[in-house]
């Protein structure tokens, strides 16, 4: 009778490295959501009292002489 377990095997080394790699970029992906997330909140934390307008990029703007 042959036993076969297969949970007490090494992992290879390129597993190893690949969950490595797996865990570092989700770290980064995880720390730009984060800085994106406080960026949105920064901006709606503004007060409602001030008058914030888009920069105005038409040519009326740069012409008017």
């Amino acid at each position: 009778m042959v036993l076969i377990m297969s949970g007490f095997h090494k992992e290879h080394e390129l597993h190893t490295r690949r969950k490595g790699r797996n865990i570092s970029l989700g770290v980064a992906l995880g720390l730009f959501v984060a800085l994106i997330f406080a960026v949105s909140i920064v901006k709606l934390s503004i007060p409602q009292g001030e008058d914030i307008k888009a920069p105005n990029f038409s040519l009326d703007a740069v012409v008017s002489e």
